[in-house]
């Protein structure tokens, strides 16, 4: 069995494998695309790692896309995975799909042999249309701060030592990448930063996936976007995206951490997060 970390070019050979939607995160230095090959069978997955800054929390590797139709390769290729994982010290690994898809029996079973077992869970995150949001009476903003504009204002320089700063005092859970990411990965319309004392404080970035779906990056601030920083942000985005989308547009919103999840519950009380399909397992 042979066995290819892809890169962007290698990864075009691959399309059977991995959607577009999840090829295109192939520069992305904390996503892994690995593939297993014999002959014409093939097996293909994603991972990806965070930084958990949390205090005392374990580096954690998320499986994010699998897929396989022979089980010899599916199953040659999480092992090769968990010794990834190995070398690099990580001993907590969660598999979490998309709850609309279904594994295939290969994937189904190599997953059962290495000790995850897949349930359907709902998550924290959540997945909201431009419908939704025009309901949403807190979201809607007649002035919006001036100290508020879209990301596209801003310099790539300005926006870069901002963001530095954001993360470097952020507690909350992240891709370990977004610093090395370009400015071009992220909507300049739809995202938004906050500017105080003549620096970037605060950010909320959304990378467009499709034509009509998005995804929130990131939602972050320094104490000195002050205590309704991230809300202000999220109104503006909100607004922007209602202004310039359809009904059908869509906006999966990421709950990594309290302070997110608390304005979630706020603008959308009873509504069910996202569900996956999800397995873990450490050692």
């Amino acid at each position: 069995m042979e066995f290819l970390t892809l890169t962007e070019d290698e990864i075009r050979g691959y399309r059977d494998l991995f959607p577009t939607r999840v090829a295109e995160n192939v520069l992305r230095s904390s996503f892994t695309f690995l593939v297993a090959n014999e002959g014409k069978t093939s097996a293909g997955l994603c991972f990806v790692t965070r930084e958990m800054q949390e205090e005392g929390a374990e580096k954690t590797a998320w499986i994010l896309h699998f897929a396989s139709g022979d089980k010899k390769a599916a199953d040659a290729l999480l092992t090769e995975y968990e010794k990834i994982l190995k070398k690099q010290g990580i001993k907590r690994s969660i598999f979490s799909l998309p709850g609309e898809l279904k594994l295939s029996d290969a994937e189904r079973e190599a997953l059962s042999k290495k000790g995850y077992k897949v349930t359907v869970k709902e998550t924290d995150n959540l997945t909201v249309t431009v419908g939704k949001l025009r309901l949403v009476e807190q979201l809607k903003i007649q002035d919006p701060p001036k100290n508020i504009r879209p990301l596209k204002d801003f310099s790539s320089r300005m926006i870069r030592r901002g963001l530095g700063s954001c993360l470097t005092l952020d507690e909350r859970a992240h891709y370990e990448d977004l610093q090395e990411l370009p400015v071009e990965w992220f909507d300049p319309e739809l995202s938004c930063c906050m500017e105080a004392s003549g620096k970037l404080v605060g950010f909320f970035l959304i990378h467009k996936m499709a034509d009509v779906e998005f995804r929130a990056e990131l939602l972050t601030s320094t104490k000195e976007a002050g205590k309704n920083g991230l809300l202000q942000m999220l109104r503006f985005s909100a607004t922007r995206f209602c202004d310039r989308y359809p009904e059908e547009a869509m906006v999966h919103l990421m709950g990594r951490d309290e302070a997110t999840k608390k304005l979630m519950t706020y603008f959308f009380p009873g509504e069910a997060g996202d569900t996956v399909l999800y397995a873990e397992k450490k050692g």
